[in-house]
């Protein structure tokens, strides 16, 4: 059976596939919210001068899907670190038994 800091250590890596996922989903969608803006940015400068609010607001979420991730990815690098020490410290109790 599972012991309990095995437990804790598979829900620590639950979460962080969780945290992982959800950070490269952000990432994809902002890079294509961000591509989008450009290219309709890119367009409406050909055809049209009223069109600066969908670029500005396709750029903005784009932006924000950014920082999404980015604080996602944060979470998931501090749970990282964490299993990591769990990791070590049951390396040093198995050398000092």
């Amino acid at each position: 059976g599972m012991t309990a800091i095995d437990t804790a250590t598979g829900e620590r890596l639950w979460a962080r596939a969780h945290l992982f996922r959800d950070a490269l989903v952000g990432l994809y969608v902002s890079t294509c919210l961000l591509a989008l803006g450009a290219m309709l940015g890119g367009l409406a400068s050909l055809w049209f001068a009223q069109s600066d609010i969908v670029v500005v607001a396709l750029t903005m979420l784009g932006v924000a899907a950014v920082i999404y991730s980015s604080i996602q990815l944060i979470r998931e690098s501090s749970l990282s670190l964490d299993i990591v020490k769990r990791h070590m410290n049951e390396l040093q109790e198995g050398d000092e038994a």
